[in-house]
């Protein structure tokens, strides 16, 4: 948690892709920080990152074949 607050901190894009969710006080803290909950395919973890780093949604494209959703976004 402390890497995230780091990145945070120095307003680094940042999403985490995890099988726990965050932390009750980094999500307390840091509630913008978009979660992607495992398994998700590779498109929605490519799609969070690249929403992330650009600051704003993508299109709804398809990028390839979903499997699940998996993404938590604030």
């Amino acid at each position: 948690t402390w890497v995230a607050r780091a990145l945070c901190d120095k307003a680094v894009p940042l999403v985490v892709f995890t099988g726990l969710g965050l932390p009750p006080d980094l999500q307390l803290s840091h509630p913008h920080i978009p979660v992607i909950l495992k398994p998700a395919s590779y498109d929605v973890v490519v799609r969070a990152v690249a929403e992330r780093i650009l600051g704003c949604p993508l299109p709804k494209t398809p990028i390839g074949k979903t499997s699940g959703t998996g993404l938590i976004l604030p």
